[in-house]
């Protein structure tokens, strides 16, 4: 089992090779909707964020791929849509983080 100042030491290099630090000063704030509830996701599959959106029975799953590991060439949101028990989520949506205004306009419109 590693020491934890080995894990810190890890970490700290890991976040050193993707600048994450001057990254997330780039990242614009989120507008959540009203009575809406925030699920944060381990980014897996090489993406930056994910995170879920939830109001009643429906979820949006919204993932930030600032370094072109998905699909896109600038960095970009993507949007997955569903209702709460759907075994498959609608098609998706991508937004750049020029976009957030409008990203959230589709969101408060499906929520």
């Amino acid at each position: 089992m590693k020491k934890l100042a080995e894990e810190i030491a890890e970490r700290a290099t890991i976040e050193q090779k993707n600048d994450w630090i001057p990254l997330s000063k780039q990242i614009p704030y989120l507008k959540i909707p009203e009575k809406c509830k925030i699920k944060v996701i381990p980014p897996y599959n090489g993406v930056l964020v994910r995170f879920s959106i939830k109001k009643d029975n429906k979820i949006i799953d919204i993932v930030l791929d600032y370094e072109d590991k998905l699909k896109y060439s600038n960095p970009y949101y993507t949007l997955q849509f569903s209702i709460e028990h759907d075994e498959f989520p609608r098609e998706g949506q991508i937004f750049y983080l020029n976009e957030v205004d409008e990203m959230f306009e589709v969101i408060n419109e499906f929520l």
